[in-house]
C-alpha cells in the first residue's frame, strides 16, 4: 500500500502526541505502570501502590515463601529509617503488608511468630503507640514462654514511656510505664534491658515528684498550708534523693510557721 506525505506526516503527528502525553504524565509525579498511570503525588496514592503489593505479586504468578516474604518486609523496614518523615510510614506500611501476610497464610510457619513481633515493632518504628501496646500484648498472651518475652515487655514499657505529658498533665502513663519497667526488672533480673529500665524507672519517679510538688506548691499558694504540707511530705517519703528534698524541707518549714500563726488567729 502506497502512503502518500500528507499521510505520512498525519500518522508522525499522532504518535509524537501520544508519547507527549506519556511524558506529560509522567513529569506531572505520574508513571506508567502495566499500561495503568500511577499517581504518586499524594501519600494516599503511594499508600495504595504499597499495600497492594502483595495483591499484584499473587495475580503474577509469584508465590513467594514465608522466608522470602519475611525477608523482604525486614529489608523494607530498615530502608524506612533512611527516608524522610514522611516516606518513613509509607515504608512501615508497605513491610507491616508483608509480615501480615505471612501471619495469615503461615501460621505454622516459623516466621509466623517473628512476624507477629515485627508487626508490633513497625507500629512503634511508626510511634503509633496504641497499636504497637495492643500487638505486643497479643503476642504475650499467645506466647508467654517465649524468649522473646523480655523484649515485648521492654518494649510495651517504651511506648508508654514515650508518651510521657507534661508534669502537669495526667500521668498515666508513666504508672504504666513504672509497671512494665519493674516486672521486667523482677522477673527477668538478668535480661539485658535491666539497667535500661531501672534507668527509666528513674526518670518516671522523678517525673511523678515533679508532679506532687507542684500540687503542693498550689496548695501552698492557695494558703491550704495543711494539704500542702502533705504534698511536701510525700515527696520524702515516695520519691526521696531525686532533687527536691530540700525545697520539700522548706515548705513543710513554712507550712508550720504559718499554720501556727493561723492558730494563734483563731484563738484571739
Amino acid at each position: 500500500m502506497i502512503v502518500n506525505n500528507h499521510n505520512k506526516g498525519i500518522i508522525f503527528f499522532f504518535i509524537l502526541s501520544f508519547f507527549t502525553l506519556i511524558a506529560g504524565c509522567a513529569s506531572n509525579g505520574e508513571t506508567v505502570k502495566g499500561g495503568k498511570v500511577e499517581d504518586y503525588r499524594t501519600s494516599k496514592g503511594m499508600r495504595d501502590d504499597l499495600m497492594n503489593t502483595a495483591e499484584e505479586r499473587v495475580k503474577m504468578g509469584e508465590h513467594e515463601t514465608p522466608e522470602e516474604l519475611f525477608r523482604q518486609g525486614i529489608a523494607l523496614s530498615q530502608k524506612a529509617e533512611e527516608k524522610s518523615a514522611f516516606f518513613r510510614n509509607e515504608r512501615y506500611m508497605s513491610a507491616l503488608s508483608f509480615f501480615q501476610e505471612i501471619k495469615e497464610k503461615y501460621s505454622y510457619s516459623e516466621y509466623a511468630i517473628l512476624s507477629e513481633l515485627k508487626i508490633a515493632d513497625c507500629y512503634y518504628d511508626m510511634k503509633n503507640y496504641e497499636e504497637a501496646i495492643a500487638s505486643y500484648r497479643d503476642f504475650r498472651k499467645l506466647h508467654p514462654t517465649n524468649e522473646y518475652i523480655p523484649y515485648v515487655i521492654y518494649r510495651t514499657g517504651l511506648c508508654y514511656f514515650n508518651q510521657i505529658l507534661l508534669f502537669d498533665q495526667d500521668q498515666t502513663v508513666i504508672y504504666k510505664a513504672i509497671k512494665e519497667f519493674e516486672y521486667l526488672i523482677n522477673n527477668y533480673p538478668y535480661c539485658e534491658y535491666v539497667q535500661e529500665c531501672k534507668d527509666k524507672t528513674g526518670i518516671c519517679n522523678k517525673e511523678l515528684s515533679k508532679r506532687v510538688f507542684y500540687i503542693g506548691e498550689f496548695y501552698f499558694k492557695s494558703k491550704e498550708y495543711l494539704a500542702a504540707w502533705r504534698r511536701f511530705e510525700q515527696i520524702l517519703i515516695d520519691y526521696p534523693g531525686l532533687g527536691l528534698d530540700d525545697q520539700a524541707y522548706r515548705y513543710i518549714r513554712e507550712c508550720k510557721t504559718l499554720l501556727n500563726e493561723q492558730e494563734q488567729i483563731q484563738e484571739k
